[in-house]
Formats: structure tokens, sequence, C-alpha cells
């Protein structure tokens, strides 16, 4: 694993870390809801950031295209139980005029991956592990390759396996 992919697993993780602390602090809790804010995507411009050609199946971090991202839509996904498996966040770069899944993973999940779906019901776009198969290391998050959609609203899913309930498989998708 490159330093540049080791350096923004650990600041994204020491960032969540003090998000959910200030959030268990304030008596927030995670709700096991969709949420999807005011997102507008624009009109295609020629001052979209290309990435070098494109930036189409590229690392959005690797890329400079998390810089002035933001959270476009998001979902917690919890077991029948009630035991909180993830949270799947659709993120979107007004920079790069792309979307890509992040997903963090709690310790009821078991394995899990994590998945970008083409518009309109068009089939899986990119995954992550890029093989899309289940992921059951400990280091997080998980997110996907970007898809360049400025106009098109992509949907971010995730799944997992519950560790109290393993034979089952439990899944949320956020649209943006």
């Amino acid at each position: 694993m490159s330093c540049l992919r080791q350096g923004v697993l650990l600041f994204v993780l020491v960032t969540m870390i003090l998000i959910v602390t200030t959030m268990v602090g304030s008596g927030n809790a995670f709700a096991a809801t969709n949420s999807g804010g005011p997102h507008h995507k624009t009109q295609i411009t020629a001052s979209y950031y290309n990435c070098g050609g494109t930036c189409e199946n590229k690392d959005p971090y690797q890329y400079g295209c998390n810089s002035g991202a933001y959270v476009a839509a998001s979902v917690s996904v919890n077991d029948a139980s009630g035991h909180s498996l993830l949270s799947v966040e659709n993120w979107y770069s007004p920079k790069c005029g792309t979307n890509w899944a992040v997903e963090y993973f709690y310790s009821a999940s078991v394995q899990e991956f994590v998945y970008l779906l083409k518009p309109n019901g068009g089939g899986l776009l990119y995954c992550s592990p890029t093989d899309c198969s289940y992921y059951s290391g400990s280091a997080q998050p998980l997110w996907t390759n970007m898809t360049f959609a400025p106009t098109t609203k992509i949907t971010a899913c995730g799944k997992s396996q519950s560790r109290y309930n393993f034979n089952q498989i439990y899944g949320g998708c956020a649209t943006a």
C-alpha cells in the first residue's frame, strides 16, 4: 500500500473517530436512514479538473478530487437485531464532476464491500475491493474509484454480513 494511501486512510480514520466522539458526546446517535442533502449537479463544463486525461475509474484521493468534495447522500445499515453494520456515503466532487462511494463498517460487521451503480439500473460500475469480493480486514474506510457524472445521479451501495446473524446479508444504497 502506498504511503499516500496509508496517509489518507490514517487521516480519514482519525477524522471519523473525532466525528463519532463528538456525536456520542453530544447525545446524537446513528440512525438507519438515507440522508440526501441539497445536492445539485451542474451542466457539464470544460472547467472540470481532468485527472491527467479523465477522472473515470481513478482514485479520488490520489488525484485530489476529494478537495472541496462533500457527502451528497448517505445511508446507515443495521442488521435485523438493530446492530450497526455499516455506513455508506455517496461523495461528489464539484471540482472533478465525479462521484465515488465510501464505506465505514462497525464491529457487528464480519465482511463487507462497497460499490457504485450505473444510472437507471445499468449495472455495476466499481467496487472496493476492486474484484467485488467481500473484505474481512480491519483497515477502513473502503472506497471505490470515481465515475464522471456531473449531471447524472449515481448510486453508492454497501453490503455486509452480520456477526450476529451470520447467514444474512444486509445492504443499503444512497443515490445522488
